[in-house]
């Protein structure tokens, strides 16, 4: 699985963007399905620091994916979230309730949208 092997392929991974449509990668790599009991990659967990999602609208996958940076990456400093251009005030504001309500695993992580 393409999951066990993000350390060989990303081990200085500092900065993760995402553009439109990456929630249909999300759903067909490692991230689509979360076991617990798995390690979480060190690409992720000790050397992320800057995380930005463009065209986000919001999916459970795409909210399932943010939760999971937000609470595995140790020292991640940004997490960013640029939403589609057709969301609303009322969504964008559902939007930063949801995710401004995720535990983060660093205390140094700001969560900012536009």
């Amino acid at each position: 699985m393409f999951r066990g092997k993000l350390d060989l392929y990303f081990h200085n991974l500092v900065e993760l963007e995402l553009t439109y449509l990456w929630s249909i990668i999300i759903e067909w790599s490692c991230f689509g399905s979360f076991d617990k009991d798995e390690p979480v990659p060190e690409c992720i967990s000790l050397y992320l620091k800057r995380c930005c999602l463009k065209g986000y609208i919001g999916s459970i996958d795409e909210t399932v994916f943010a939760r999971y940076i937000m609470q595995n990456a140790k020292y991640l400093r940004t997490m960013k979230i640029c939403t589609d251009g057709d969301a609303t005030p009322d969504m964008k504001y559902s939007m930063i309730r949801v995710l401004s309500s995720f535990e983060k695993s660093s205390d140094s992580c700001t969560l900012s949208f536009e």
